[in-house]
């Protein structure tokens, strides 16, 4: 046995754990956020997986099936938490809450808005 080859039997066999484990987190995940970080690890995985074959052949045609599931990987992590139920805007948390209100605590934007409307004053009257 070469060391090449004892290295990619090691790497099969951890990618291969890896690849179980996450399945058994898909199984068992309490939620549906754990459910999808775990369908996006095992993206990452069958990514590291499809490249390593690709080392070992020697091979760029599988080049462009590891774009896709790469940017496949990225958009479903992006969209799942954009959508999911934590990710609400910090902002309308911030003007929806009685007490920031009633201590005058002005959610991001607005001060954001304020400190422009400042600035441009300032500016003006600059000139």
């Amino acid at each position: 046995m070469t060391v090449l080859t004892v290295l990619l039997v090691i790497t099969g066999v951890l990618l291969g754990v890896a690849a179980l484990l996450v399945l058994l987190r898909m199984t068992l995940g309490p939620t549906m956020l754990d459910r999808a970080i775990a369908f996006d690890v095992l993206i990452a995985i069958s990514i590291c997986a499809i490249a390593v074959e690709a080392a070992i052949d020697r091979n760029a045609e599988t080049m462009p099936l590891l774009l896709v599931a790469t940017l496949l990987g990225f958009v479903g992590s992006v969209s799942i938490a954009r959508f999911s139920p934590g990710s609400d805007d910090v902002e309308a948390e911030e003007s929806d809450n009685p007490e920031n209100r009633a201590r005058g605590v002005r959610p991001q934007r607005e001060r954001e808005r304020s400190l422009r409307e400042r600035s441009l004053r300032a500016r003006r009257m600059n000139r």
